[in-house]
């Protein structure tokens, strides 16, 4: 079962397009070496415009303690014949962890919902900085093209 993902997953990858930046006006001898440089200075360009968001992790943070609640009261009971029998109660009560109720996985809902938007910024962001890059790469005369082979 594992192989078929693998399988999948690089036919995916090879179904991926492939593309690479040519420049006209560039001589050929000169065009790999100006390509690195106006890909390394566009680069820093985009990285410079578009900060990356501030991802931060949620604090491992352990459930509280179980609290102790000390119950006491009066109670009046009515037997047969209508006799009426009062007396007293007292206990202690523990209320449940936080890790152990619903509240706990309505936590960790909104722990993994925090985590996916986190994931949408830096992938939004990661776009953004592709897009300019890009942008720069163009101005500069580089046209991109796709790879075919």
């Amino acid at each position: 079962m594992r192989v078929y993902y693998l399988l999948a997953a690089l036919a995916l990858v090879g179904c991926t397009p492939r593309y690479t930046w040519q420049n006209p006006s560039v001589a050929p001898a000169l065009a790999d070496r100006q390509r690195q440089i106006d890909s390394a200075e566009c680069g820093a360009i985009a990285m410079r415009a578009v900060p990356m968001p501030n991802v931060s992790m949620p604090a491992d943070v352990s459930p509280p303690e179980p609290r102790n609640y000390r119950i006491s009261g009066n109670t009046s009971t009515f037997g047969p014949g209508g006799t009426m029998y009062n007396s007293t109660f007292q206990g202690t009560a523990t209320a449940a962890t936080a890790g152990t109720s619903y509240a706990e996985g309505v936590r960790q809902l909104a722990e993994a919902d925090a985590m996916n938007a986190q994931a949408a910024q830096m992938r939004a962001a990661e776009k953004a900085r592709d897009n300019l890059a890009d942008a720069c790469m163009m101005r500069r005369g580089w046209n991109k093209v796709r790879v075919t082979s």
